[in-house]
């Protein structure tokens, strides 16, 4: 089995996790097939005691990006994940969230291409002026005051041009980048490293995240 037709193991994404991150995250769950990672994650803080928890799918019958507007997610190809993160965080706390998410994706992923990944405000990472993956950050009042956020990204790792026929904007992969063989398992292992690593600072940091900025394109 070559690593593209291989599914995502839990047991290998958790090899590759630092020992922060397998501190913080109490579950790690990954479906063949759901609805929506971002449900999936949202069922998890409704029903479980879990304060940070991940949700990875290899395929979603119902993937949404912003606006409702539909994520097209064909199995086995890409990254479908959803962080559930139960935060002591107010509203007025996550300002500038989702551009610190897009900062450490790009930063996650930067090691699979010699290409500069782009954020483009609010939510969508660019190759080239390609879209190459989103974020959805959804969030609700949840117990004791605090505050659910919902963390949903998709990243086109494998997407293939026959399962991109309902996508209406100009998308890539980063297989058409890559500079190294591509591995899901150690793609998802090191955005986990750096999302759950800025869930446990961003109150701290907040749009500390610019000097990481100065380092990738923006606009």
């Amino acid at each position: 089995m070559t690593i593209q037709d291989g599914l995502l193991c839990k047991k290998e994404i958790t090899n590759r996790l630092s020992k922060d991150a397998l501190e913080l995250l109490s579950k790690i769950e990954i479906k063949e097939q759901t609805s929506s990672t971002n449900d999936d994650a949202k069922e998890s803080l409704k029903n479980s005691s879990h304060l940070l928890s991940a949700h990875f799918a290899e395929q979603q019958s119902a993937g949404r990006g912003r606006n409702s507007r539909k994520w097209i997610s064909p199995f086995g190809q890409n990254i479908y994940l959803s962080l559930a993160w139960q935060s002591n965080l107010s509203f007025a706390d996550i300002e500038g969230l989702s551009l610190a998410i897009g900062v450490e994706i790009a930063e996650s992923l930067k090691n699979n291409t010699d290409e500069v990944i782009e954020i483009k405000w609010p939510n969508d990472l660019l190759i080239n002026q390609k879209k190459l993956g989103g974020v959805l950050i959804e969030t609700s009042s949840g117990k004791k005051d605090n505050l659910e956020i919902v963390i949903g990204i998709g990243i086109n790792v494998f997407m293939k041009n026959k399962d991109s026929i309902e996508i209406d904007q100009d998308w890539t992969s980063l297989e058409n980048y890559k500079n190294r063989i591509l591995d899901r398992n150690l793609i998802a292992a090191n955005l986990l490293n750096n999302l759950v690593q800025l869930t446990a600072k961003f109150k701290t940091i907040g749009f500390g995240v610019t000097n990481k900025l100065l380092k990738i394109g923006t606009y």
